[in-house]
């Protein structure tokens, strides 16, 4: 079960200690997910608050009232699952905090070096390619293959990095293009 940050939480929560606090940014990454309702539960479990004491049947009241409702889309487990967090947790916003000034913001433009052009014209051209041989009507017009798809949402992140990357001089990406993805770029073309 769990990566490392899951198995780092319960190695933390062997330790001996009189009194235990946790400090997250959001309370866990991917909170509405499976994952992030784990991280919540590998927290508490490191607070060794009562309630989620496996002697003291935490894991069934856990997985029957938060968890397996959670799943369902029940609107009762959000709710309970608040109300839970809201005993444990202390909030505080940057507005909660008096001495921290105010942000400076500062826009510096930089030139970029030959190989930086190249390299993000280049991703941003893959990225347009796809945007439009994607949304071509045809037999088979490629929408799922969209970077704008749901299903690409890893691959389209992946894209913005890049370009991220390309912009901020951290990059040497030689670009390529092999015969075979020319050849089915002008395939789709002619469709």
């Amino acid at each position: 079960r769990g990566g490392s940050q899951s198995n780092a939480i319960r190695f933390a929560a062997w330790i001996e200690a009189q009194r235990r606090w946790a400090m997250t940014g959001t309370p866990t990454p991917q909170t509405i997910s499976q994952n992030g309702l784990s991280n919540i539960l590998g927290l508490m479990r490191f607070l060794q608050h009562d309630f989620f004491s496996p002697r003291l049947d935490g894991d069934k009241v856990w997985q029957n009232y938060i968890f397996k409702s959670w799943n369902e889309g029940n609107l009762a487990a959000f709710f309970r699952l608040r109300s839970i967090l809201l005993l444990l947790m202390v909030r505080h916003t940057k507005d909660d905090i008096e001495e921290l000034s105010p942000p400076n913001f500062c826009k510096t433009l930089s030139n970029m070096s030959q190989e930086e052009i190249t390299a993000y014209n280049t991703l941003v051209c893959a990225i347009q390619s796809n945007l439009v041989t994607t949304g071509m009507e045809g037999k088979t017009s490629g929408k799922q293959d969209s970077l704008l798809h749901r299903r690409q949402a890893k691959h389209a992140r992946e894209a913005l990095r890049n370009v991220r990357l390309a912009c901020s001089g951290g990059t040497q990406v030689v670009p390529t293009l092999t015969q075979k993805n020319w050849d089915a770029t002008l395939d789709l073309l002619k469709m």
